[in-house]
């Protein structure tokens, strides 16, 4: 009998040249598939939630795939869990519906993105954040965020590499947290093109540092111009924090 397997997994996205497989580059997916296949004995083909570029971390990816084989889902979890390496972690797994899809039924995607805003970053937590030394303006950057609510026109905050002709996305939440020298960017939106969250932050960050005004955001999204829009943050700062459904 087929099964649908889903699970919800977590990964330091460092090494890796981002979640879907691709030609002479090493993914998430290519080893997730690899430790499967041994495990299951059949080749395996697993759908992902969201697309995480290169180098972006994740703490809540869902995925799902189907196999033929009868294993215990206990047992898949531990093999699973014995074969990744360390920076990958399967924190979740059992059976789902068999018209489950992770990423054709996810509602919503929610990323965050770390910016440590003191003199010195500790060690461990510089593969993590983008170090901005300086004091950054953290109320226009408040301001600057709150204004991407609702629904528009991501083309000024998308690659300008992207295919994807359809760019309007819906956001239901963009703000700023801050805990000490900590901001993190929150964002939940219905989709997210290529490089728009790192777009959007790079965006607030020269905002906070006063090059730009909190109300040049609105004439950002009119312009549909991808010029227009600040830096690309480095992805190291980004996570997938959770998949709607």
């Amino acid at each position: 009998m087929l099964r649908n397997i889903r699970m919800i997994l977590q990964y330091v996205g460092t090494k890796y040249h981002g979640w879907q497989i691709q030609e002479n580059a090493f993914s998430i997916q290519e080893i997730i598939e690899e430790k499967l296949s041994l495990i299951l004995n059949e080749k395996v083909r697993i759908i992902g939630a969201g697309r995480t570029d290169a180098g972006v971390h994740a703490l809540a990816q869902v995925a799902n795939f189907k196999t033929l084989n009868q294993l215990p889902i206990h047992k898949i979890f531990k093999g699973i869990n014995s074969l990744l390496p360390e920076e990958i972690a399967v924190i979740d797994m059992g059976e789902a519906e068999m018209g489950f899809n992770a990423r054709k039924d996810a509602k919503k995607k929610e990323y965050y993105y770390q910016i440590w805003n003191g003199e010195v970053i500790p060690p461990f937590l510089a593969p993590l954040a983008k170090h901005i030394p300086y004091k950054l303006d953290q109320e226009r950057m408040s301001i600057a965020a709150a204004i991407f609510l609702g629904e528009h026109d991501f083309t000024s905050f998308c690659s300008s590499h992207s295919n994807i002709e359809d760019k309007v996305r819906t956001v239901y939440h963009s703000g700023i947290e801050v805990t000490g020298a900590m901001i993190k960017y929150r964002i939940i939106a219905n989709g997210f093109l290529q490089h728009m969250v790192r777009n959007i932050v790079g965006t607030l960050i020269e905002i906070g540092k006063r090059k730009h005004s909190e109300r040049e955001i609105e004439e950002i999204l009119m312009a549909r111009d991808r010029r227009k829009a600040g830096f690309a943050a480095p992805a190291k700062g980004l996570f997938l924090a959770r998949v709607y459904y």
